[in-house]
């Protein structure tokens, strides 16, 4: 949908075809949904001009494409904004700038060079502040080697700063985030590596933690391998490339129905090919643009609560012609997301609802970036960048479309032999649970025999196959059926 606005109402414009029609041809031809949006008008004119002009310009000399460009500003800003500024919709209602976002294409596809450049400000100031750690270590222990019990060591221990972050274990990024109230990001080369991680420790249970973060909600953590560590303002922003096989893989079964794939914000450019750059060189007055805007947000100092001297986002408004806006918006995608689910498109409705919260927090970095090409702190949030933000929102929204067709035409990519062999042989009609643990049993029965499972193990394997895939229906208590859309 298109949304423009004339004396500050929002004009909802009819799209050429319904909404079920689109959903219809995404579960019958995969390939044509794909292609559907071949030239898509990527809304380059939100951002100032400066940016506008980098963008092309990269995509002109150096062949970058320039959706790969636009996802990597809003990451580097987001990071750059981190919890010093956050937005207030409502009383109640207050949005941190935290954006999950994924690219993802083929191999040989740019992707590493794109993160490279846009991310240089952000690990030259890494580099910075570690030789500053290191630093600062020296003497720490120095000063504690020189310490008695009459004279104690009078230096704290030192903490080191930084925004970027790739490889970490979860004890460890709950430390970086307590030394870090800013925040920082988490950049994956293969957004599988992040969703590894989430697996690798305590058999998946990172994923209520990451829910959590990208709402910024405040974080503890009880180990008995670590001290205990308690986070009130937890900031993470994530960005990571992956190839279109992997992703149906990486968001099967249990990621699709946790919510962890609603609040990713996707590229997925089907006609992008490799390309060879040419001999010229970008103009450096646009490097110089886009490292000062981030040196500026960067070098803005957080605000402090009276009380107690902690460090407190600083709260923006939007103005009442930016509300109004806004909030047109939210009605407009409710009703969307209503008509999703009453055509049983329930995986897309989910991915659709959580645009209210990717819509506000591009409204408000388009509205800091703004500012901070002016050199100016940011006080409100303005029509003109919830505008703006309307229009990112509905572009990423047909990548959310393609990456509804890659990850819904083979449902069954990512399940093993025995979960295949157990939904072919459960009945299309209404079964009761007993009947799927007698087909399951049969089909484990040898791994039973040879000690390598029990059987009360088999019964919570089919149960949570039952459950958390969101293959099934629970018609009643105790009894499933088969969606009708995944029939085989």
């Amino acid at each position: 949908m298109n949304y423009t606005t004339s004396n500050n109402d929002l004009q909802q414009d009819k799209v050429n075809h319904s909404f079920a029609d689109a959903v219809n041809e995404l579960a019958t031809d995969t390939a044509t949904i794909l292609k559907e949006f071949q030239k898509d008008a990527i809304p380059l004119d939100v951002l100032p001009a400066p940016f506008q002009e980098l963008i092309k310009q990269l995509e002109q000399k150096y062949k970058f494409p320039a959706d790969y460009s636009l996802l990597y500003i809003l990451f580097a800003f987001s990071i750059a904004i981190g919890n010093n500024y956050r937005i207030r919709v409502k009383r109640n209602w207050i949005e941190p700038v935290i954006l999950y976002l994924s690219l993802i294409a083929l191999a040989g596809q740019t992707k590493t060079p794109v993160q490279l450049f846009f991310m240089q400000p952000f690990k030259e100031w890494d580099k910075t502040n570690f030789e500053d750690y290191a630093a600062n270590i020296l003497t720490y222990e120095a000063a504690k080697q020189a310490a008695t019990k009459s004279n104690p060591c009078p230096e704290p221990k030192p903490t080191r700063l930084q925004l970027l972050l790739q490889d970490y274990t979860p004890e460890a990024l709950v430390k970086v985030l307590s030394d870090n109230w800013h925040g920082v990001g988490v950049m994956m080369d293969e957004l599988a590596g992040f969703f590894g991680n989430m697996n690798r420790y305590n058999n998946g249970n990172e994923v209520p933690m990451w829910l959590s973060f990208y709402n910024a909600q405040a974080f503890s953590s009880n180990r008995k391998t670590s001290n205990d560590s308690y986070v009130a303002h937890p900031f993470v922003s994530v960005i990571g490339g992956t190839q279109p096989g992997i992703m149906k893989k990486i968001f099967a079964g249990d990621m699709q129905i946790n919510g962890m794939i609603d609040r990713f914000l996707f590229v997925y450019n089907v006609n992008v090919r490799k390309e060879v750059p040419g001999d010229e060189e970008l103009d450096t007055y646009l490097i110089d643009a886009y490292t000062d805007a981030v040196k500026f947000l960067l070098a803005i100092k957080p605000k402090t609560s009276d009380k107690d001297d902690k460090n407190m986002p600083r709260l923006l408004d939007l103005t009442p012609d930016a509300k109004s806006l806004l909030f047109r918006y939210l009605q407009a995608n409710a009703d969307k997301v209503n008509e999703l689910n009453e055509e049983d498109a329930e995986r897309l409705a989910g991915m659709y609802s959580k645009f209210d919260y990717h819509v506000i927090r591009l409204s408000f970095i388009l509205q800091v970036l703004t500012d901070a090409c002016n050199g100016e702190a940011p006080t409100e949030v303005r029509a003109d960048a919830v505008h703006g933000g309307i229009r990112l929102a509905d572009y990423f929204k047909k990548h959310t479309n393609r990456v509804h067709a890659l990850i819904s035409s083979d449902p069954f990519a990512a399940y093993d032999e025995a979960k295949k062999a157990l939904y072919n042989q459960l009945p299309d009609g209404e079964f009761p649970f007993s009947d799927a643990i007698a087909i399951a049993m049969n089909i484990r029965k040898s791994e039973v025999e040879a000690g390598k499972i029990k059987q009360d193990a088999v019964e919570k394997w089919a149960q949570r196959f039952l459950q958390k895939t969101g293959l099934f229906n629970q018609p009643k208590t105790g009894y499933y059926i088969k969606k009708s859309m995944l029939k085989t």
